[in-house]
């Protein structure tokens, strides 16, 4: 990525956080174009701007086709989503483009380096917090530090720009030595934060303070603090479980996980609680209490999509499940 005075970024994924950031840009002077699936929010866009709450509104071209061409593509899509993201960001830079992913969860980046190549991926990672109560219109829950980085711990051109670009815009922005010790103290952070409100349906400050569930915040971050350790990972704080006692106590804001499942979507589980648990199995090392939540968190996600759909006909389900039985099957045994 060759800097300009102001390159062309294509934010690929605007909802609530990449609006936010696709805001934050523009207004820190970058030619911003937006790439969404959802296409209430890309028309709200055209028709009447990017309306950020608590940031400001934009003007910026949107679309749910590939767009323009640019210098830096911004990833913001559910994790789940990022391999389909990349062969979009592929298809809109120019040969020379990077892409950086501000996304929840782990693997992100490898996905990204798989389709664009390593040398034009570097990371960051965001402590704001944004929702979207309408279309066109994010609105900032909190507006905490924002932190970008390379692998190679160098303080390249292209991260100097983007975070004096999202300072300028109104999201502070520093550069990192060790943005892997800053992508996992977020993500344990995450695997602390998200699952648990999303399964019970309550924000943070409201999870802290019933006496049986704010325990299980912290065995989910000694599992993951484990894994850390055993990586040789340096995290960005030597007490993250001290800080994050402090965070949700004075935050009420909704996790994105729990916005999801309130909208009757599929969640990030397995870019986060899922992935701490398969890392650790493959290290021959166990997290129980992460594969646990990680359980409920997608039955819990389930059951939000079931109640945004038709009612389910639970007789014919149950003569159906009786009819296996009666032939000798055994579906539960079914890989």
């Amino acid at each position: 990525m060759k800097t300009t005075t102001d390159p062309s970024v294509v934010v690929v994924g605007a909802g609530a956080m990449g609006g936010t950031m696709a805001a934050a840009l523009a207004l820190g002077g970058a030619r911003v174009s937006i790439i969404d699936t959802d296409g209430a929010h890309v028309a709200a866009i055209s028709t009447a701007g990017l309306r950020v709450s608590g940031l400001g509104d934009v003007e910026v071209p949107a679309s749910t086709d590939l767009v323009g061409v640019g210098d830096l593509a911004v990833v913001m899509t559910p994790a789940f989503e990022t391999h389909r993201a990349a062969q979009t960001a592929k298809a809109v830079l120019k040969p020379d483009g990077s892409a950086v992913s501000l996304q929840n969860g782990l693997g992100n980046a490898e996905s990204l380096i798989d389709v664009l190549g390593e040398g034009r991926v570097f990371m960051g990672s965001t402590r704001a917090s944004a929702d979207r109560p309408a279309p066109g219109c994010p609105r900032v829950t909190k507006m905490d530090p924002t932190t970008v980085g390379e692998f190679s711990g160098e303080t390249s051109e292209r991260a100097a720009w983007f975070a004096d670009a999202l300072t300028r815009g109104g999201m502070p922005t520093s550069v990192t030595q060790n943005i892997t010790g800053v992508l996992w103290s977020k993500f344990i952070h995450n695997c602390c934060i998200n699952a648990v409100s999303a399964i019970t349906g309550l924000r943070m400050g409201e999870v802290t303070r019933i006496r049986d569930l704010a325990p299980l915040r912290w065995e989910i971050a000694e599992e993951a603090l484990a894994v850390a350790r055993a990586k040789g990972i340096s995290l960005e704080y030597p007490d993250p479980v001290q800080l994050m006692q402090v965070h949700v106590w004075r935050k009420f804001t909704k996790p994105s996980m729990l916005q999801h499942v309130e909208q009757g979507r599929a969640i990030e589980i397995d870019a986060i609680n899922g992935w701490l648990v398969r890392e650790a199995e493959a290290m021959g090392m166990a997290a129980p209490v992460n594969k646990i939540v990680t359980a409920l968190a997608r039955g819990r996600a389930h059951a939000a999509q079931i109640g945004t759909g038709p009612a389910p006909d639970y007789g014919a389900m149950t003569s159906e499940a009786e009819a296996e039985i009666d032939r000798g099957e055994r579906p539960w045994e079914a890989p």
